[in-house]
């Protein structure tokens, strides 16, 4: 359903004349922000610093992969092999509220496992302005 039709059809009449490229896309949930991803990359980057300390050898890709396989898989039937697959789930499909629960599963892993304590961007800022 297209909402604001009164609206839109003043912008689009404000952009007469003008060259433009509109992106029109069908709405599906509200995604990480641009601040969240790289939080998210320093956050495996840290942790793959970490598993290379004590003795894993792995890339920040790898390190993503490793962790989706840990917090983001999904089992799902197999009727055709009878049988079950497991799917990880790529960290993009992940919606703000789902990608906060995952950020919070890396960090407490990152706590017990690797004696890596990662400050979250908030406690930063607090420290920095308090």
């Amino acid at each position: 359903k297209v909402q604001g039709r009164e609206y839109m059809a003043k912008v689009l009449a404000d952009l007469e004349g003008k060259d433009i490229t509109l992106t029109i896309e069908e709405y599906s949930k509200e995604k990480r922000t641009t601040y969240q991803n790289k939080w998210y990359w320093s956050v495996v980057r840290q942790v793959s610093n970490a598993l290379n300390d004590i003795g894993y050898r792995m890339t920040e890709a790898e390190t993503h992969a490793y962790l989706g396989s840990m917090f983001l898989t999904k089992v799902i039937d197999n009727p055709i092999q009878k049988g079950n697959i497991v799917i990880i789930r790529s960290t993009t499909s992940l919606g703000v509220k789902e990608f906060s629960q995952y950020m919070e599963d890396i960090l407490r892993f990152s706590a017990e496992n690797l004696d890596l304590v990662i400050e979250h961007p908030s406690d930063w800022l607090m420290k920095k302005y308090i």
